[in-house]
């Protein structure tokens, strides 16, 4: 019987042993590191509630914690700030006047954070950090709590403070618009439909004083976004009086017979990997290269545009999208049947349905910042499906669009591989086949207007 190892099978232990720590080490070292991380993130969302409390419990606090002090003035922007606790955490909080933090910075000497509220009125919220905000290679001004300033006369508050906005919950969306269902500039009262939790402010109905004119065209405001930018839809070039689009296709894409092709861009195989161009989005990515490229500056880039191809629902006999069963309350095989419409502005990232240039926001399939609207939108807009009602005629979006043998394409899915329109009539419809295209893009939280008010005659 043999006692021991020999030194080759000792030799062969421990080289074995070496390849498996090999292996094994980049798995224990990205654990670590996302253990660090997540340490970070939980110490920056403490600092933000003990810093909330202190201003709450004490009115006599000024609007700035600057390394863990109250300070009623900035200290020179080359002084490095204090260190609190003993995680060396530094950071500095920018409170507006009414105890919104619209600046926080956080930082551990590796990594560091940096939230801004871009929204008037509203917060850096706790729940929006995540590890995904980490980043290293901390800027020299990072520490100068003088950087921030607000965005003073923004097209956003521009639009706000024109007109008088009011709550929709009173508004009936298995009705079209009109005098008494909606009629003028509205807010989310819910914010759980909101877009990523915040409030949207959205023209509905006819209404006359939401034109814009960019890049030597007219557009019609369709909201704002959660960004603190506002989202336009084209409608005809500087007379107003032209036809709103841009051209046409009779198909979405080359493809309609699987519930992968409703993408606005797709794979055949699946929602993610590599992507093609539905026929939609190489007519509007080409007219944007053509008449918008120039104006590029004034677009974001993070702005999410929703193809909501989240989870189908199957039937037995056919794949529901999630629009359908929203918006077509009158059709027995909806989810709404017998109940009511009810259009949202949430847009999960369920089968990568947020389309983005960034991929920090979403799925980076979009190569310039210009896709089409949803039908959610249009529905706020004050269409309704055209099976439920014949007519949404009385709504703004159709202005320069309804004078057409055929509709107009939309980006939300509808049954299997059919898209939304909107009609010749001004109601909703999923189709196979529609042909007009309208684009859409979102505008920066920092765009402001040079004069303007809204009408055709003098547009913002």
């Amino acid at each position: 019987m043999k006692k021991g190892f020999t030194l080759v099978e000792l030799l062969a232990v421990i080289a074995i042993l070496a390849i498996l720590i090999i292996i094994a080490l980049p798995n224990v070292l990205k654990m670590f590191e996302k253990a660090k991380k997540d340490s970070f993130v939980t110490e920056a969302k403490s600092i933000i509630k003990s810093s909330e409390q202190e201003l709450f419990m004490d009115s006599s606090k000024t609007s700035i914690v600057y390394g863990g002090n109250q300070v009623s003035s900035c200290p020179p922007p080359s002084k490095k700030m204090n260190m609190v606790g003993s995680k060396e955490v530094s950071y500095i909080i920018n409170y507006d006047a009414a105890g919104n933090i619209v600046r926080f910075r956080v930082s551990n000497g590796k990594y560091y954070i940096e939230k801004t509220s871009v929204v008037p009125g509203s917060g850096v919220r706790i729940d929006q950090i995540t590890t995904a905000d980490l980043l290293e290679d901390i800027p020299d001004d990072f520490f100068s709590c003088t950087l921030y300033t607000a965005v003073e006369n923004s097209f956003y508050q521009r639009i706000i403070d024109d007109n008088n906005p009011k709550s929709d919950s009173s508004i009936d969306f298995s009705y079209p618009s009109s005098s008494t269902n909606g009629r003028g500039l509205y807010y989310t009262s819910n914010n759980n439909y909101g877009e990523d939790g915040e409030r949207i402010y959205y023209f509905r109905g006819s209404v006359n004083n939401n034109w814009v004119s960019l890049g030597g065209y007219l557009w019609r405001i369709v909201r704002t976004t959660s960004e603190g930018g506002v989202k336009l839809i084209y409608s005809g070039n500087g007379s107003g009086n032209s036809s709103g689009f841009i051209g046409g296709s009779s198909t979405f894409n080359d493809f309609y017979d699987d519930f992968y092709s409703v993408g606005y861009t797709y794979n055949q195989n699946s929602y993610g990997g590599v992507q093609n161009n539905s026929v939609v989005k190489d007519l509007v990515d080409n007219w944007y290269d053509n008449h918008l490229d120039s104006y590029n500056n004034y677009f974001s880039t993070t702005a999410v545009f929703c193809n909501d191809k989240s989870v189908a629902r199957y039937t037995g006999w056919n794949y529901i999208f999630p629009p359908y069963d929203r918006l077509v309350f009158c059709l027995d095989d909806s989810l709404a049947y017998g109940s009511f419409a009810r259009p949202t502005y949430v847009c999960s990232n369920n089968n990568k349905s947020r389309y983005t240039v960034s991929s920090s926001t979403g799925n980076g399939y979009l190569s310039r910042p210009i896709a089409l609207l949803t039908a959610d939108e249009a529905a706020y807009a004050g269409l309704v499906d055209h099976y439920c009602h014949e007519s949404s005629l009385d709504s703004y979006i159709n202005d320069n669009a309804n004078n057409i043998d055929y509709g107009w394409w939309l980006m939300s899915p509808d049954i299997y591989g059919g898209v939304f329109s909107v009609k010749r009539g001004g109601g909703l419809g999923g189709e196979l086949y529609a042909y007009y295209i309208r684009p859409t893009i979102s505008l920066k939280y920092c765009v402001i207007t040079t004069g303007g008010t809204g009408t055709k005659a003098n547009p913002y």
